[in-house]
């Protein structure tokens, strides 16, 4: 057996501190994803479907109902407002295109500004040229653009 010398050891003993630190690090990074998933599957989808009151409303001034999220109040039409922009089309890493500007690539999250009422061309430009398009309109709230039904 060889003896190693004091630096050797340091170099060793700062290896093995990398990687516990790497190792900690993934974990976070799997616990964060995790935590997240659970969060979206519980989170109901308001955009298919409005949830059926739970408890009378009789005698309670309307959208006061003990169940009701508080709805964002509508945007006067053409008023700057920041939405957040959810695009999940395509590979991954295809170019994310928004009225013919590249804001960045799919799988997206993220806020952008728009005027409330204006409608978005919004594009996914897949590998070997094939894009997908589509038109949403700028609302306060959350814009989602997938392919899920």
């Amino acid at each position: 057996m060889t003896k190693l010398t004091p630096i050797q050891k340091i170099a060793r003993g700062s290896r093995y501190c990398a990687a516990a630190l790497v190792a900690a690090a993934s974990v976070r990074f799997a616990v964060v994803a995790v935590e997240a998933a659970v969060e979206h599957d519980q989170s109901p989808d308001t955009a298919t479907s409005a949830p059926a009151p739970t408890t009378s409303t009789r005698g309670r001034p309307p959208g006061a109902a003990s169940g009701d999220r508080p709805s964002q109040p509508p945007a006067k039409p053409g008023t700057p407002i920041q939405v957040q922009l959810l695009v999940n089309v395509g590979n991954e890493r295809s170019e994310l295109y928004i009225d013919g500007v590249k804001i960045g690539s799919s799988p997206f999250l993220g806020t952008i500004s728009c005027d409330a009422g204006k409608k978005l061309a919004i594009e996914v430009l897949i590998t070997k040229g094939v894009v997908y398009s589509y038109e949403r309109t700028c609302e306060p709230g959350t814009i989602r653009v997938d392919t899920a039904p």
